[in-house]
């Protein structure tokens, strides 16, 4: 183990209408999965659960393409900012519609959150993150670890680290099968706007 982010865990879009988003992608040649509601800790000893978003995903061998948006406003409504934390979507959406994720995937989430707080990289705690997925056998819950930074070190976007701890339930191969022939995020570009100090 070297305690690095190598890969792309997954890169995410958010926009104020899904449906036309993923209409898009498809006429693009993505397959996505169905609707999944992500699950957040809201406070503390809580366990996680739902907060108003959701999200449909096309899943690659190694990674996805996530799209997130606001599934059920009444809900959304009852959390605060500080209970979304990382996952408040209506920053980015404020700015504009389009891609704003971006999850590295470690070797070793837990050594790297180490090695990083020990040379005075501001992060988070390690936070557990799940959310329901259709498998051939019904729903199921995946489930993963993050940690993230302060919003002023990268505002361009949720920049997180992110391991799966039940990766088959969501790099499915059924999943895998785009008309576009698609197998893999590669690359990001991140533009950003430059500011003298």
């Amino acid at each position: 183990m070297t305690a690095q982010a190598t890969t792309f865990h997954h890169v995410g879009l958010i926009t104020h209408d899904m449906d036309k988003t993923i209409a898009r992608y498809e006429q693009l040649g993505f397959f996505f999965t169905p609707l999944s509601l992500p699950r957040i800790i809201l406070g503390p000893g809580k366990p996680p659960e739902p907060f108003g978003a959701g999200n449909r995903t096309a899943i690659f061998e190694e990674n996805y393409l996530e799209v997130l948006a606001h599934t059920d406003l009444r809900l959304w409504n009852t959390t605060t900012p500080q209970q979304r934390g990382p996952c408040n979507l209506d920053i980015p959406l404020a700015r504009y519609e389009g891609m704003h994720v971006m999850h590295l995937g470690p070797d070793d989430l837990a050594e790297l959150h180490d090695r990083l707080t020990a040379r005075g990289v501001t992060c988070t705690g390690i936070r557990p993150f799940e959310r329901n997925v259709d498998t051939p056998s019904g729903p199921q819950m995946m489930t993963a670890l993050a940690f993230s930074f302060p919003p002023q070190a990268n505002p361009e976007g949720l920049v997180q680290i992110a391991q799966h701890l039940t990766p088959e339930l969501v790099l499915q191969p059924r999943f895998m099968q785009h008309p576009n022939g698609a197998r893999r995020v590669t690359e990001s570009i991140v533009c950003a706007r430059y500011r003298e100090e």
